[in-house]
């Protein structure tokens, strides 16, 4: 079996339905805000050197 090493993720993308909605729940567990654009909101940790590690995209249309 092999056992992968994996040291850090660098990025992760989350579709959302409501941007501002999800924005209060990762700005209440700390994330930073460091870009957005109408349907972008890019976040990082506190202490962080990427200028991102979370991407919030905003998904139109129904799941499915």
């Amino acid at each position: 079996m092999m056992n992968p090493n994996i040291i850090r993720a660098s990025r992760a993308v989350l579709h959302v339905t409501d941007l501002e909605q999800s924005f209060a729940f990762y700005d209440a567990l700390g994330f930073i805000e460091t870009a957005r654009d109408e349907n972008h909101l890019y976040l990082r940790g506190l202490e962080e050197h990427n200028h991102h590690s979370l991407c919030l995209k905003k998904r139109h249309g129904a799941l499915g």
